[in-house]
């Protein structure tokens, strides 16, 4: 191809076959004076492209989403009736960016069969530039599962080596749904694969902790203050950049910089001397060998379907691609690499562990061979030996179905440890576990939680992440209710303004409208009766959504941390409030055994993380929702008293409550001729440190069992109920069996710290 380029010629050709065209260039030593463009390049320059000012313009002035306001402008100088009035007001603000210098002579396009009508029409001339035409025979190859797929051409590949150079093999995949089972398969066969693969800045952490602390600040110093200084924090700098020119960081910016990072990416760097991974469309070399999975109908060819702004009659009459001729372009690439390129072996599945599939409607067009119940051989991987035959022991003993192979392998492995599972954990080595974790862990209540009810728990949640972080309607009920009572104490507090700035960029279903209605209600007249108690108390100052983190060094750099929903302060004295949504345990039972840690763990932190002169006065759950439902008729003043634990001195109880002797504030809290009520619940300062002490064994329990990676499975029963399990997301990851629980003694609070004397003066 070379050849076909001369001087002063512009190349419209993708990426990756110019980068192939320069090293033949360097390999042959040949300087050719010439301009490479892909096409979107090739199209902004000829008829024109807009800036990100453009974007924004259009989102803020016309109150347009990103993908709409994209769409416009992606088609922003055809001669449209709906996108005409946008492109005349962007013309005016000269939003538009033309290319008036721009010069099309000798246009050379390579790697896109056709270029759109539209284009065409702009142009005097223009060649198309393919490879020499030879034609070669393609056999496809059926196969009933995915799994058999892969493994025939891990095999097949294996043997090829013995003539082929490994970097030039390229297994070309539909999509990246292959990539896990592909992943596992050529594993077993010890085959290194190079998949290049780019990945969304956004799934990552970084990106996430960014964007959520933008959303709630909208301070983009901040926000970049809180994450680390790595590949994401620059990928994000760089969007940033481009968005320079807005002054104020409102809704229309925040929604455009989470839409770029989530089409911003970042590449993991392929392995050298490995298979490569690529896409249909990267197929490009005729001198490189080409193994094509998934040549299913609706996967090779991919399928275009008519959407967007513009109907395909419309673009028609534009001169713009239909989805039909988008589809036979398709088509056309893959039949000319099936029967003109010379290296290419080409198969197709059946089905896999959820769908079925059919041929590719290509392979009867070309007249392709097809080849069927081809069985891979068994001589080059022990692992998948021993897992087929297992497989295939299953099918026989379960169904009676026999496979000619088990009288091949059986006899070559007679050791299999077939029908036996061993369920324990087995220990990882402690310093991969360090290495992984960046020496450096942060604990939190909910975390130490998890530990103690089941530590294999813990591993697969707190140590591997592996539990995606989910925004179900009840977890944004509770965000949304600690969000308002957050701002509570903020000058000029506002409740509609705190409420409805938090739900504006979200979607709901009509019942969750309707719900979230009527919950505004009710947390109207729960901060009416939180204010009403705040009058009953002499602690004025508060503190709310306070984090207090503790540094605890090891071999680990250990950090534990909570978030305190409220404070209340006077002088030396504080009192901890904690805010609660729906229906939940409020006990203090079991806690040596690491259960029911939230309240304890706060006293731990205020003790040794806040201000070590402040002492606690009192520590309490307030329930702002108590019911399923929203009609709840229990009268509010009633069900928002606080349940906890109050000092046992009454001078200080009389400063928190001065309704105390019969408290319209705290639960339980009543005081009768002879003392304070039975049922009242009143600690000591040497109780109030026991707990303390209590929580930070705890903690070094956990701390220790990370140094060692003891993360076994031990889920916990307690009053004949397996309590680990109830809600575990993990359950069918452990199997564990009766031997692996431990039945825990019920110990309540009062057996743990010691009866106290209600009795008081």
């Amino acid at each position: 191809m070379l050849d076909d380029i001369k001087n002063g010629d512009l190349v419209i050709t993708p990426t990756y076959i110019k980068n192939r065209l320069l090293q033949e260039m360097s390999k042959e030593k040949k300087l050719i004076n010439c301009k490479f463009m892909t096409l979107e390049q090739f199209k902004n320059n000829l008829i024109g492209s807009y800036d990100e000012k453009a974007l924004y313009y259009l989102m803020k002035n016309y109150k347009l989403k990103y993908d709409v306001a994209k769409e416009y402008l992606d088609n922003i100088y055809l001669d449209f009736k709906e996108i005409k009035p946008y492109y005349e007001k962007l013309e005016e603000e000269k939003l538009l960016v033309k290319n008036n210098l721009f010069k099309i002579d000798n246009v050379k396009v390579i790697g896109y069969e056709k270029i759109e009508p539209y284009i065409l029409e702009k142009l005097n001339k223009i060649t198309f530039i393919n490879n020499k035409n030879e034609k070669y025979t393609t056999e496809v190859h059926e196969f009933e599962t995915e799994t058999d797929e892969l493994v025939y051409t891990a095999t097949k590949i294996i043997n090829d080596l013995k003539t082929i150079n490994i970097n030039d093999i390229y297994l070309v995949i539909p999509n990246n749904e292959y990539l896990i089972s592909l992943n596992m398969v050529f594993k077993l066969f010890n085959l290194p694969l190079s998949t290049k693969e780019s990945q969304s800045i956004y799934s990552t952490k970084t990106a996430r902790d960014f964007l959520n602390i933008l959303k709630e600040t909208k301070d983009i110093k901040k926000a970049l203050d809180n994450i680390p200084q790595n590949e994401i924090y620059n990928k994000i700098i760089d969007i940033l950049n481009k968005y320079a020119f807005i002054d104020e960081i409102d809704s229309t910016f925040i929604e455009i910089a989470e839409n770029e990072i989530k089409k911003a990416k970042f590449k993991k760097e392929g392995i050298k001397d490995a298979i490569k991974v690529i896409k249909f469309d990267e197929i490009y070399d005729k001198d490189k060998y080409y193994y094509i999975l998934g040549l299913n109908q609706n996967l090779i060819p991919k399928i275009h379907e008519e959407k967007g702004l513009i109907n395909d009659k419309t673009r028609k009459e534009l001169g713009l691609f239909t989805s039909n001729d988008l589809n036979k372009i398709e088509k056309k690439k893959v039949i000319d690499v099936l029967t003109l390129y010379p290296h290419v072996y080409a198969s197709y599945k059946l089905k896999d562990n959820f769908n079925t599939y059919y041929p590719s409607s290509v392979i009867a067009e070309s007249n392709l061979k097809v080849v069927k119940d081809e069985k891979a051989k068994l001589n080059y991987s022990n692992i998948y030996n021993k897992l087929l035959l297992g497989s295939m022991l299953d099918d026989y003993i379960n169904y009676n179905e026999n496979d000619e192979r088990i009288k091949i392998l059986y006899p070559n492995y007679p050791n299999l440890e077939y029908k036996t599972y061993d369920n324990s954990y087995t220990k990882i080595d402690e310093r991969k576990i360090k290495n992984y974790l960046k020496n450096q862990i942060t604990l939190s209540y909910s975390s130490m939680n998890n530990f103690f009810l089941c530590p294999f728990k813990f591993y697969i949640q707190n140590i591997l992440k592996l539990k995606k972080s989910e925004e179900t309607f009840p977890i944004l009920i509770g965000n949304l209710f600690h969000h308002v009572l957050q701002n509570l104490y903020t000058k000029d507090f506002d409740l509609d303004t705190y409420y409805t700035n938090y739900l504006k960029d979200k979607s709901f279903t009509p019942k969750e409208t309707f719900f979230l209605n009527k919950l505004k209600n009710i947390l109207e007249k729960d901060i009416k009766v939180i204010k009403m108690q705040d009058s009953h108390s002499l602690f004025k100052d508060k503190l709310t959504e306070k984090k207090i983190i503790i540094e605890k060094s090891n071999s680990y750099k250990i950090t534990f941390m909570g978030i305190i929903d409220k404070l209340s302060i006077l002088e030396n004295y504080v009192v901890i409030t904690d805010y609660k949504t729906g229906n939940i345990e409020t006990t203090l039972d079991n806690i040596t055994d690491g259960l029911n840690l939230q309240l304890p763990s706060y006293i731990y932190l205020i003790k040794n993380g806040f201000d070590k002169d402040k002492k606690i006065a009192g520590f309490y759950l307030q329930k702002l929702l108590n019911s399923i439902t929203v009609d709840d008729k229990e009268d509010s003043k009633t069900k928002l008293r606080l349940n906890g634990y109050t000092i046992d001195d009454e001078n200080i109880i009389e400063k928190i409550d001065d309704t105390y002797e019969n408290s319209e504030v705290i639960r339980g809290m009543k005081k009768t001729k002879t003392g304070f009520y039975a049922y009242t619940k009143l600690i000591n300062k040497n109780q109030i440190d026991l707990i303390s002490d209590i929580v930070e064994k705890n903690i070094e329990r956990v701390i220790k069992a990370i140094e060692h990676s003891d993360f076994k499975i031990n889920p916990k029963r307690l009053n004949d109920k397996l309590i680990s399990c109830e809600y575990c997301k993990f359950k069918d990851l452990c199997y564990h069996k009766e031997e692996d629980i431990t039945t825990l003694t019920p110990k309540t609070f009062k057996e743990i710290v010691g009866e106290i004397d209600a009795k008081l003066d």
